[in-house]
């Protein structure tokens, strides 16, 4: 298992998939979203698995996909399908604004998702509104 100079084990992998999101939240992105000067600042499919099955060689079993929102990356099913192919890896996390679950949530398990953690800020539409 990975461990840092203090001797601490990191039992899963956090991997930001894109900086994007679909929301502007004001303790994320108070300026909004600044897009990068080149387009091609995302890791591809292939390059995601790599890096998973390197990590799996180090002994990490659960990778953790976040963002921005990992949910606006259109090949999001496909990373996951990657990640879960490494017989290695036993979880597959996502954390996600929910926006986008209505349809993809089906997809994602099918793909190996074994878990989701939904941030949500208010329940309340106003509040939502304002924060979003």
């Amino acid at each position: 298992m990975l461990k840092d100079s203090f001797g601490r084990k990191f039992p899963y992998l956090r991997l930001s998939v894109t900086e994007v999101c679909n929301f502007r939240c004001t303790y994320c992105l108070p300026n909004g979203y600044q897009a990068p000067l080149s387009q091609d600042t995302e890791l591809s499919v292939d390059e995601i698995g790599r890096l998973a099955r390197g990590f799996s060689q180090l002994g990490i079993q659960k990778v953790r996909l976040t963002g921005g929102e990992p949910t606006v990356r259109r090949d999001l099913v496909e990373i996951a399908s990657a990640i879960s192919s490494i017989p290695q890896i036993k979880k597959i996390a996502i954390t996600t604004n929910g926006n986008r679950l209505k349809e993809l949530a089906i997809p994602l398990k099918k793909a190996g998702v074994t878990s989701i953690n939904v941030s949500l800020d208010s329940l309340n539409p106003d509040r939502f509104q304002k924060i979003t």
